[in-house]
C-alpha cells in the first residue's frame, strides 16, 4: 500500500535491482530528474523529454519524493531535493518546450508546497495516494491533477494552450475504474504478455 510521506516506512523502498527490472521491461521511458548515483553522479532515468504535441512542445519531468527512497535498502542512489533540482531544471526544459508537465510521485501536500517553491509548471500529475480532486486545483499558476492510489481511479485532463504555452481553457475530472469502466485490450495483452506474479 502506498503510503503518504509521514507515514512512509523505510523498508517499502525496493532499491535499484527492481527499478532496473522494471525499466528493462517497459517500452517508455523512465523519468526522475532528483534520484541520482551518489558514486557517479549520474542520473539512473532520464530527467525529462520534450514531446511534440499539435503546434506545442511539451517538456515532461519525473520526479520523486525523497521519502519513497530508502538509504539502507540501496546506498548507491538518493533522492535529491525536488524544489532544488526542478527550479535548476525548468529553465533548460523551457528552452525546449512551450508547456511543462510534471509526473510526480509525491502526495498532494508535497505537491502544493513544491509548486509554492517554483515558477513555470503548467501542470502536475500525482502519482501518489492521497487527496482524490474530482477536477485539477490551481496552485500557483499550475494544474494539479490525481487520480489517487491503489489503480480504483484515473484522473482526465483536456487542455486547450495558445502558442505561448498558456492555458486558455481546461476541463478535467477523476473517473471511477469499476465494472462500468470495461476493460482495456491493450492492458489485457500487456498483463497477459507479463504473465503471473
Amino acid at each position: 500500500m502506498v503510503r503518504s510521506r509521514s507515514s512512509w516506512s523505510r523498508d517499502s523502498s525496493v532499491g535499484r535491482p527492481f527499478l532496473e527490472e522494471q525499466r528493462g521491461q517497459a517500452d517508455f521511458p523512465f523519468l526522475s530528474a532528483n534520484l541520482i548515483s551518489r558514486s557517479s553522479q549520474e542520473l539512473p532515468c532520464q530527467a525529462y523529454v520534450v514531446k511534440e504535441m499539435g503546434y506545442l512542445k511539451v517538456g515532461i519531468i519525473g520526479l520523486i519524493s525523497p521519502a519513497l527512497w530508502s538509504k539502507e535498502l540501496d546506498g548507491d542512489l538518493e533522492v535529491r531535493d525536488p524544489s532544488e533540482v526542478l527550479n535548476t531544471l525548468l529553465p533548460q526544459v523551457k528552452e525546449e518546450a512551450h508547456f511543462v508537465v510534471v509526473l510526480a510521485h509525491i502526495v498532494y501536500a508535497e505537491a502544493v508546497e513544491l509548486l509554492g517553491a517554483v515558477e513555470g509548471v503548467n501542470v502536475m500529475v500525482l502519482a501518489q495516494e492521497g487527496k482524490l480532486t474530482p477536477a485539477p486545483v490551481e496552485v500557483n499558476g499550475a494544474l494539479v491533477v490525481g487520480g489517487g492510489g491503489q489503480g480504483k481511479f484515473v484522473g482526465q485532463l483536456q487542455i486547450v494552450a495558445d502558442t505561448a504555452g498558456q492555458i486558455v481553457e481546461y476541463q478535467g475530472n477523476v473517473v471511477k475504474l469499476d465494472e462500468q469502466a470495461g476493460e482495456d485490450p491493450t492492458m489485457l495483452e500487456l498483463i497477459a504478455r507479463r504473465g503471473p506474479r
